[in-house]
């Protein structure tokens, strides 16, 4: 067994031995400070009593009618009653805390030990880590694999995390590319010959737009099965249908027969890219739900590579 492995042990055992005063340490610490905050709100409430009993042992009571100078003392000595009660329950936490404070004094230097103990350790960790990349042992292979298996799932947790992104970017371009569809439709309702030229100037422009938003998310589309090589998901139909927008140009709206065939084509469009936007949001939970499981994986792995620093004696 080498040295840092001796080493390491010996820590453990006093790192163990000081969990109850850890524990100890930390509770007091806790009660302190919940005192402290309800001590600090008591001297508040003792101050503004303190003013309000001062206001009225100035306030003369000259002049006034005796049914009067009765009422105003028999509230003044209620005040006067408070205030002492509340320096009795000031008193009372302040005590609490000082038992505390004595409490959390003698802990202090176990405690102090206990922290150094642990910075020390994770020293030796490293030290020993170290040591594994290169030792010629079981226990060094078995090191380097874990090494290189954690390496490898979070290059994976990357490449989904990039997929992941070009889903949401694919998100915003299909909801665009509906919307001009939807602008392309809304032109059919226009009847009036006298306002074509200027109906045909947006629709061309809604058109245009369609077009593009078409091309942006194709191209994104590939980018995101690109992404998705290598990384193990049940396939989805990504598939966007051509849009015949030669179809769309020209027509002239005031045609029942072309209004209603219009329609289709554009609402068939639209139902392929809602199927899309929906094949996309399973794909994108998919990758979440593998995110996690690589994360709990990873975790584990983590746990195990300490063991084997450690010689299976982790701190309990």
């Amino acid at each position: 067994m080498s040295e840092t492995k001796n080493e390491i042990k010996n820590l453990i055992k006093k790192i163990n031995s000081l969990q109850i005063v850890e524990k100890e340490y930390s509770s007091i610490e806790s009660k302190k400070k919940k005192l402290e905050n309800e001590l600090s709100e008591l001297l508040d409430l003792l101050q503004t009593k303190n003013n309000e009993i001062s206001k009225m042992e100035k306030f003369s009571f000259g002049g006034l009618i005796k049914s009067v100078f009765v009422d105003r003392k028999k509230v003044l000595d209620k005040k006067r009653e408070e205030y002492y009660d509340l320096s009795k329950q000031y008193e009372k936490l302040k005590s609490e805390i000082a038992a505390l404070n004595y409490e959390s004094n003698l802990l202090g230097r176990k405690y102090n030990d206990f922290l150094r103990y642990k910075r020390e350790l994770q020293a030796l960790f490293e030290k020993r880590e170290a040591e594994l990349m290169t030792e010629d042992s079981m226990e060094g292979l078995t090191f380097r694999n874990m090494l290189d298996d954690i390496k490898d799932m979070k290059k994976e947790q990357a490449k989904i995390l990039v997929s992941i992104s070009i889903i949401d970017k694919l998100y915003s371009k299909l909801t665009l590319l509906s919307a001009a569809l939807r602008e392309v439709e809304g032109y059919g309702n226009w009847k009036t010959r006298k306002r074509m030229r200027r109906v045909d100037s947006y629709k061309n422009i809604a058109i245009n737009n369609a077009k593009q938003y078409l091309l942006e998310s194709n191209l994104m589309i590939k980018k995101l099965e690109q992404s998705l090589i290598g990384i193990k998901i049940n396939s989805v139909n990504l598939y966007l249908k051509p849009i015949e927008f030669q179809g769309f140009l020209n027509v002239i709206f005031d045609n029942f027969i072309t209004d209603i065939i219009l329609r289709k084509k554009i609402n068939d469009a639209i139902d392929n890219i809602e199927d899309v936007y929906r094949n996309l949001t399973i794909l994108k939970n998919e990758l979440r739900d593998k995110i996690e499981s690589i994360e709990d994986k990873i975790k584990q792995l983590e746990i195990l590579k300490k063991e084997v620093v450690s010689d299976h004696g982790l701190p309990s």
